[in-house]
């Protein structure tokens, strides 16, 4: 279903990222959600994708930028970055941010430490500005490499780049003069309303220690990508959450 309305929406291809971009999005009412970088060239569909897909979710899920520097994510209003994901559709537009977003995503909430002015005594004072997460992170870029700590941090993610693509995507212009119907707001608000309803609730894997042997343990990195991958299997459950049988 998920695949047929972004279908309609006017994405070709790209079933896996389009998927994983709904797993990520939805990870965001989890108590670590999920970040990713998509990683491609330039017209290669990275931020159409994904523009297209948060279309399915409210306003309220996500935080899209185009640029954002270190001080301005402490001085959001309160909640502002609580259970939402932020996009940034250019990586180079968060550079300057980037050890906010980190330890967003990392420690869960932001503390910074600053002087301010009493207005009653005129005398300069220490203050604490705290805001809390948890928030997951999703951005493009054209860049094979990132830093390392975005990297492990971030699931990458590669748009289909193939002849077979490309071919794809002509269709799908050529229909927009072909007099496709664009799709309507009344088709899109279930999809807002099933995302409003998800409970936050603990999700239980029972078969979790069946992936453990098909990970490498010799490379760092690979505690992180642990982490990410039964996340997605988390995520997975918590959004068939009306479809699982609950444990009391």
């Amino acid at each position: 279903d998920i695949l047929m309305i972004v279908k309609k929406l006017g994405v070709v291809g790209e079933e896996r990222n389009i998927l994983l971009h709904y797993i990520i999005i939805t990870s965001r009412k989890l108590k670590k959600p999920l970040s990713a970088t998509v990683k491609g060239d330039s017209s290669a569909g990275k931020s159409y994708t994904l523009l297209t897909i948060i279309k399915m979710f409210p306003k309220s899920a996500y935080i899209d930028l185009t640029d954002a520097t270190p001080q301005s994510f402490y001085y959001c209003p309160e909640d502002h970055f609580k259970h939402k994901i932020i996009v940034i559709f250019e990586k180079h537009g968060g550079e300057r941010a980037d050890y906010a977003i980190r330890t967003l995503q990392s420690e869960g909430k932001l503390k910074i430490q600053v002087t301010v002015k009493n207005p009653e005594t005129g005398l300069f004072e220490t203050q604490i500005i705290e805001k809390d997460g948890p928030t997951g992170f999703i951005t493009t870029t054209t860049d094979s490499f990132i830093h390392v700590e975005n990297d492990t941090r971030n699931i990458s993610m590669f748009p289909d780049q193939s002849s077979e693509q490309t071919s794809r995507v002509y269709e799908s212009v050529d229909a927009r003069y072909l007099g496709m119907q664009p799709i309507t707001d009344d088709e899109l608000n279930p999809w807002h309303h099933a995302q409003l309803v998800l409970e936050q609730i603990p999700v239980y894997i029972p078969f979790v220690k069946c992936f453990r042997k098909y990970f490498p343990n010799h490379i760092v990195r690979t505690r992180r990508d642990y982490s990410h991958f039964l996340a997605v299997v988390e995520t997975v459950a918590f959004l068939h959450q009306k479809q699982r049988a609950r444990i009391e």
